[in-house]
């Protein structure tokens, strides 16, 4: 019988399955846009990226597009969960000096909304480095809160 997995464990195969791409975008670059994933109804989990038409464009504006699709696919019911992979400064937990972090926004439809944040650092040999993730409570900005 096969189990149907929790709000948490769908949000936990969303960073691991978009984790690899920002940690390729550090090593190469040593910066990387935003950029998302949804999980659909079935479980599938879809990549996507964002533009604004513009060469360079700003990271807010990418993410604003990303949560705009997230909010549409949430209304039309047509996904379960979705996730924002941003990089951000922040001081961890216990620190006193900001650090780069792999940000990961997520919400489900089950009324779970969380951000994971991964500090890392980057080798002069260009190998991604992630240190223990810390966590907070999201803005469950994508699906209507549940009455």
């Amino acid at each position: 019988m096969k189990t149907i997995p929790t709000a948490k464990e769908d949000a936990q195969s969303l960073v691991d399955e978009l984790m690899p791409f920002a940690k390729q975008m550090l090593g190469q670059y040593r910066e990387f846009l935003p950029y998302g994933g949804h999980m659909t109804l079935d479980g599938e989990i879809v990549h996507e990226g964002a533009t604004t038409g513009e060469e360079r464009s700003e990271s807010k504006a990418l993410i604003d597009i990303l949560r705009n699709t997230h909010r549409d696919q949430a209304h039309e019911n047509s996904i379960r969960a979705a996730c924002i992979v941003y990089d951000m400064s922040i001081i961890p937990p216990n620190k006193t000096v900001k650090h780069d972090a792999i940000t990961f926004e997520l919400d489900h439809c089950d009324d779970y909304s969380g951000v994971a944040v991964f500090p890392y650092t980057i080798t002069d040999a260009g190998d991604v480095v992630t240190e223990s993730p810390f966590g907070m409570r999201g803005q469950q900005a994508i699906f209507p809160i549940k009455q």
